[in-house]
Protein backbone atom coordinates (compact mmCIF):
# COMPACT_ATOMS: atom_id res chain seq x y z
CA UNK A 1 0.00 0.00 0.00
CA UNK A 2 1.39 3.40 -0.96
CA UNK A 3 0.31 6.64 0.67
CA UNK A 4 -0.70 9.29 -1.86
CA UNK A 5 0.69 12.82 -1.75
CA UNK A 6 3.95 14.28 -0.52
CA UNK A 7 5.36 13.65 2.90
CA UNK A 8 6.56 16.68 4.81
CA UNK A 9 7.80 17.78 8.20
CA UNK A 10 5.66 20.17 10.18
CA UNK A 11 6.20 21.62 13.64
CA UNK A 12 3.15 20.99 15.84
CA UNK A 13 2.21 21.36 19.48
CA UNK A 14 1.91 18.09 21.42
CA UNK A 15 -1.53 17.41 22.84
CA UNK A 16 -4.12 16.84 20.12
CA UNK A 17 -6.89 19.44 20.03
CA UNK A 18 -9.84 18.00 18.05
CA UNK A 19 -11.44 20.23 15.42
CA UNK A 20 -14.61 20.47 17.55
CA UNK A 21 -12.84 21.53 20.78
CA UNK A 22 -13.74 24.89 22.28
CA UNK A 23 -10.66 25.16 24.51
CA UNK A 24 -7.00 24.37 23.84
CA UNK A 25 -6.51 22.90 27.31
CA UNK A 26 -8.07 19.62 26.15
CA UNK A 27 -4.60 19.00 24.70
CA UNK A 28 -3.28 18.42 28.22
CA UNK A 29 -5.30 15.20 28.36
CA UNK A 30 -4.58 14.09 24.80
CA UNK A 31 -0.78 13.92 24.63
CA UNK A 32 -1.08 10.14 24.15
CA UNK A 33 -3.73 7.95 22.51
CA UNK A 34 -4.13 4.27 23.39
CA UNK A 35 -3.89 2.09 20.26
CA UNK A 36 -6.67 -0.15 21.57
CA UNK A 37 -9.26 2.67 21.68
CA UNK A 38 -7.99 5.28 19.20
CA UNK A 39 -10.60 4.40 16.54
CA UNK A 40 -13.50 4.84 18.99
CA UNK A 41 -12.62 7.75 21.28
CA UNK A 42 -14.29 11.00 20.15
CA UNK A 43 -11.08 13.02 20.59
CA UNK A 44 -9.12 10.75 18.24
CA UNK A 45 -11.42 8.90 15.83
CA UNK A 46 -11.57 11.53 13.05
CA UNK A 47 -7.78 11.95 13.08
CA UNK A 48 -7.35 8.16 13.13
CA UNK A 49 -9.42 7.86 9.97
CA UNK A 50 -7.70 10.61 8.00
CA UNK A 51 -4.74 12.32 9.73
CA UNK A 52 -2.05 9.89 10.75
CA UNK A 53 1.57 10.87 11.09
CA UNK A 54 5.03 9.72 12.08
CA UNK A 55 6.67 11.53 14.97
CA UNK A 56 10.47 11.54 14.65
CA UNK A 57 12.35 11.21 17.92
CA UNK A 58 15.85 10.40 19.09
CA UNK A 59 14.33 8.75 22.18
CA UNK A 60 11.77 9.27 24.90
CA UNK A 61 11.84 9.51 28.67
CA UNK A 62 9.97 7.19 30.98
CA UNK A 63 9.79 8.24 34.62
CA UNK A 64 10.57 5.47 37.10
CA UNK A 65 10.86 5.09 40.85
CA UNK A 66 8.71 5.85 43.87
CA UNK A 67 6.57 8.99 44.08
CA UNK A 68 8.58 12.00 45.05
CA UNK A 69 11.83 10.39 43.89
CA UNK A 70 11.03 9.61 40.26
CA UNK A 71 13.88 9.78 37.78
CA UNK A 72 13.73 9.92 33.98
CA UNK A 73 15.02 6.92 32.08
CA UNK A 74 15.87 7.77 28.48
CA UNK A 75 14.89 5.06 26.02
CA UNK A 76 16.57 5.23 22.63
CA UNK A 77 17.70 3.06 19.76
CA UNK A 78 21.15 1.53 19.66
CA UNK A 79 23.79 3.52 17.79
CA UNK A 80 21.71 6.69 18.04
CA UNK A 81 19.41 5.80 15.15
CA UNK A 82 16.17 7.83 15.19
CA UNK A 83 12.76 6.47 16.11
CA UNK A 84 9.50 6.91 14.21
CA UNK A 85 6.53 6.97 16.59
CA UNK A 86 2.96 6.44 15.37
CA UNK A 87 0.86 9.56 15.78
CA UNK A 88 -2.27 11.47 14.83
CA UNK A 89 -2.64 15.15 14.03
CA UNK A 90 -5.33 17.82 13.81
CA UNK A 91 -5.31 21.39 12.62
CA UNK A 92 -7.74 23.40 14.72
CA UNK A 93 -9.05 26.62 13.17
CA UNK A 94 -8.16 28.66 16.26
CA UNK A 95 -5.38 26.68 17.99
CA UNK A 96 -3.36 25.48 15.00
CA UNK A 97 -1.70 22.11 14.35
CA UNK A 98 -1.46 19.62 17.22
CA UNK A 99 -0.54 15.95 17.53
CA UNK A 100 -0.67 12.96 19.83
CA UNK A 101 1.51 9.87 20.10
CA UNK A 102 -0.14 6.46 19.90
CA UNK A 103 0.82 4.13 22.74
CA UNK A 104 0.63 0.37 23.04
CA UNK A 105 1.31 -2.35 25.59
CA UNK A 106 4.95 -2.42 26.69
CA UNK A 107 7.40 -4.86 25.16
CA UNK A 108 9.52 -7.08 27.43
CA UNK A 109 12.20 -4.42 27.98
CA UNK A 110 9.78 -1.58 28.75
CA UNK A 111 7.58 -3.77 30.96
CA UNK A 112 10.33 -3.78 33.58
CA UNK A 113 9.49 -0.16 34.41
CA UNK A 114 6.16 0.77 32.72
CA UNK A 115 3.11 -1.00 31.28
CA UNK A 116 2.77 1.28 28.19
CA UNK A 117 5.12 2.63 25.52
CA UNK A 118 4.94 4.64 22.29
CA UNK A 119 4.15 2.62 19.18
CA UNK A 120 7.58 2.52 17.49
CA UNK A 121 7.50 1.84 13.77
CA UNK A 122 10.08 0.31 11.46
CA UNK A 123 10.48 1.90 8.00
CA UNK A 124 8.75 -1.09 6.38
CA UNK A 125 5.60 -0.24 8.42
CA UNK A 126 5.40 3.49 7.69
CA UNK A 127 3.08 3.24 4.67
CA UNK A 128 0.64 0.96 6.47
CA UNK A 129 0.57 3.28 9.48
CA UNK A 130 -0.07 6.36 7.37
CA UNK A 131 -2.79 4.76 5.23
CA UNK A 132 -6.31 5.47 6.42
CA UNK A 133 -8.23 2.22 7.02
CA UNK A 134 -11.62 3.90 6.73
CA UNK A 135 -12.05 5.61 3.37
CA UNK A 136 -15.54 6.84 4.36
CA UNK A 137 -15.15 10.45 5.60
CA UNK A 138 -18.35 10.23 7.68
Amino acid sequence: MVVEGPRRFKVMRRGLVPFWATERRIGRRTINARAETVADKPAFRAAFRARRCLVPADGFDEWTGPRGKRQPRNVNRAYGHPLALAGLWESHAEYGPTFTIITTAANAYMATFHHRMPAILEPRDWDACLAAEDEDPA
